[in-house]
């Protein structure tokens, strides 16, 4: 380890400057912008746009399964790799210094706040900081509250070197419209903050067949559509899947890997095509089971039940070419998801 951020620490190689992965901080944006809005191209590239798949996960044993389609990125739900095999093993450390691999750090929580600085750890190519994961009231984080205390999430990316481009915190992935007025509050209340881009989920879908599973992938894209036309800057999507959540709150929750695969087939192209998507990841590289996901394998997870090879869904999220899928870029799509209420994310190998 090297030393970082006062006690933080530097996770396998110093970072360093690459232009390509964003710009100084005396360019980036804020939430007051400037007169005119910019162009989706250049507010993508300002966060990161470029190969656009990513991992959410912990352990250097799955990633290591995935090609270099669907390893670009990758994120633990912490400011570190909890998974010591990342230090420890050469293959990890050669998958870490991979020239495309970026590990982003991220603060989930307000709670982790007060010891995010002894923990951070960065890759070598980290460029990112993501932020609270799934806020909401009944967690004690109000957007009103996060407004106030964002400038502590603002230290801790400008003390990197680099400093880090930082994303918003990401609602969850159902009851959609809840989570884009979070958002707004949150900026209502964030005045001259700075956010580089904007993070948030999505898990109202239906892949119980080929058409339900376009249809889903399309309003998928709708979302991510008005997103992108409320808050002008680049999206990263960092949890999705064809329905996650407690069954109580999503009618659609706990689907099958072939309904979670025909939806996959019909989504990755439209994200891939989007400039106005930076970056996404599948939730997630390994399930296990929990009351919210019954089951020795579900159906959303990349890898198999011990996690020593890809599940088919896995083998398509590695294998799936990024190429852009012509007439998608805009992201429109039909009408609202499928789906109602409730929080996205459960409990697998990333979440802490």
């Amino acid at each position: 380890m090297v030393p970082l951020l006062g006690a933080a620490a530097v996770l396998w190689l110093p970072a360093l400057a690459d232009p390509a992965a964003g710009t100084s901080s005396s360019t980036r944006s804020t939430t007051t912008g400037t007169s005119s809005s910019p162009s989706i191209a250049a507010t993508a590239a300002a966060a990161g746009m470029g190969t656009k798949r990513g991992l959410v996960g912990a352990f250097c044993n799955h990633t290591a399964l995935f090609g270099p389609h669907a390893r670009n990125w990758q994120y633990d739900y912490l400011p570190r790799l909890r998974d010591p095999a990342w230090t420890a093993e050469p293959a990890c450390r050669e998958i870490a210094a991979e020239p495309s691999f970026e590990f982003v750090p991220m603060v989930a929580s307000l709670s982790q706040l007060a010891g995010a600085r002894s923990q951070l750890e960065l890759g070598k190519r980290t460029r990112h900081l993501l932020g609270m994961n799934e806020p909401s009231d009944a967690k004690n984080e109000s957007a009103q509250l996060a407004a106030a205390r964002w400038h502590e999430y603002e230290a801790l990316a400008d003390a990197a070197s680099p400093p880090l481009l930082l994303g918003t915190p990401a609602p969850g992935g159902l009851n959609l419209a809840r989570g884009q007025r979070w958002l707004a509050d949150f900026f209502a209340n964030c005045t001259g903050c700075r956010v580089d881009f904007v993070a948030v989920h999505w898990y109202e879908c239906d892949g119980s067949t080929d058409a339900k599973a376009r249809q889903s992938a399309a309003s998928m894209m709708s979302f991510l559509g008005e997103v992108w036309a409320r808050f002008a800057k680049p999206i990263w999507l960092t949890e999705f899947n064809c329905g996650d959540g407690d069954p109580a709150n999503n009618p659609y929750a706990n689907q099958s890997a072939a309904n979670h695969l025909r939806f996959m087939r019909a989504a990755l192209p439209k994200l891939e095509a989007a400039a106005h998507v930076s970056r996404y990841s599948w939730f997630q590289a390994w399930q296990r089971n929990t009351p919210s996901h019954p089951g020795h394998n579900p159906g959303c997870s990349l890898t198999n039940t011990d996690g020593s090879a890809l599940s088919a869904l896995g083998e398509f999220y590695s294998s799936s070419a990024p190429a852009a899928a012509a007439g998608d870029a805009a992201g429109a799509g039909a009408g609202a998801g499928a789906g109602a209420g409730g929080g996205g994310g459960g409990q697998g190998e990333g979440q802490g």
